[in-house]
């Protein structure tokens, strides 16, 4: 959610340039956490809805478009 509320500040597009880099560098970050998690099999399918939640954020991140 944090990286949503940065998809939303206002800025010139110089900065938002630098900004989309900087989250989409986190969404990396991220992932790459997300996939080296290792847990019980009854929690998969949070694990899922976190790797989902993440891929949709870049998708709205690389097509412009802002958080709900």
């Amino acid at each position: 959610m944090a990286i949503e509320r940065d998809m939303l500040r206002d800025s010139s597009s110089d900065r938002r340039d630098e900004q989309r880099e900087q989250i989409l560098k986190r969404l990396d970050e991220i992932e790459d956490a997300v996939n080296e998690i290792k847990m019980p099999l009854s929690f998969a399918d949070q694990l899922y809805v976190l790797r989902e939640h993440v891929n949709m954020v870049r998708r709205r991140l690389e097509s412009g478009q802002h958080p709900r």
